[in-house]
């Protein structure tokens, strides 16, 4: 079983500090950010009764934290909205699509690995020869930045480096991408390895590091500092559990403080607890 522990007051977020770390006053002003302290506040005002309120902001908070903030102040927050921003993106769209296509093809063809796909992420399973295991999943996240999205035409490489790995260590490592041209501009996380052995996490690492260079791609900062290494628990991932902490927290604390002061806590709270890895026992 997964544990993770959350520091949930308005007092303790104040002291927040982790070395390396920008403090979550630090972001208050990307736009992701501030569209959820916005959205947060809208739904304290009209929603206090509302007994789906904390399911409602653990959405508003879940989008916070897997958005890029340039696609939620470029594409989202548009004049005409993202499907008329992403029109003048059609050619790259299409050649991301047609090349995810021509990369399942070549790797169903290799032995031990298959892709893995649906509408969301494009995957490839790297160790199809052994049995699913049960136990915790943990995650490694790499940002790339938007306008070098043909880093996907190098993923076979990087499976068959992770590949080596998983053999070697006798992991099941599977490598996941957005699916489609537009997940990949607007998720923060442009490539995830998931993994089953945590011992393996800096090996990963250093695969994933030595593979963008040598593709010549360049890996930009997670947003918010968020950590790049995270485990998933009772079919949730890390992000969704970090919202639902924070959604569950403002329906307990909604009429209690200021709307936009519980709204604002509520990002940072969600922010900072994003910012560490979590405790897995």
């Amino acid at each position: 079983m997964t544990w993770y522990t959350f520091a949930m007051s308005l007092e303790s977020q104040q002291h927040h500090n982790t070395e390396g770390i920008k403090d979550p006053e630090h972001f208050l002003d990307l736009a992701n950010v501030s569209l959820a302290k916005d959205k947060l506040t809208h739904l304290l005002e009209k929603a206090k009764s509302d007994s789906d309120l904390g399911s409602r902001a653990q959405a508003v908070i879940y989008e916070m934290l897997t958005r890029r903030s340039d696609y939620v102040r470029d594409i989202e927050q548009s004049p005409g909205g993202p499907a008329e921003a992403m029109r003048k993106f059609a050619p790259q769209r299409k050649w991301y699509k047609d090349t995810i296509d021509t990369i399942g093809k070549l790797v169903q063809n290799k032995p031990g690995i298959k892709w893995e796909s649906n509408p969301a992420w494009f995957g490839i399973h790297t160790r199809t020869d052994v049995p699913k295991r049960e136990g915790v999943n943990f995650k490694s996240y790499t940002t790339i930045p938007a306008q070098e999205y043909s880093y996907i035409q190098h993923l076979p490489d990087l499976a068959e480096k992770l590949r080596a790995l998983s053999v070697e260590s006798d992991d099941i490592i599977q490598v996941k991408v957005p699916a489609t041209l537009t997940g990949f501009i607007s998720n923060n996380d442009s490539l995830v390895v998931h993994f089953k052995k945590k011992e393996n996490a800096d090996a990963i690492s250093s695969i994933v590091n030595e593979w963008t260079q040598s593709s010549n791609l360049h890996e930009s900062p997670r947003e918010m500092d968020r950590t790049k290494i995270a485990a998933d628990a009772s079919g949730s991932s890390f992000s969704e559990l970090v919202a639902k902490n924070i959604g569950d927290w403002l329906q307990k604390n909604a009429g209690s403080y200021d709307d936009s002061v519980l709204a604002e806590e509520a990002v940072k709270h969600a922010i900072a607890q994003s910012q560490k890895p979590p405790t897995v026992e």
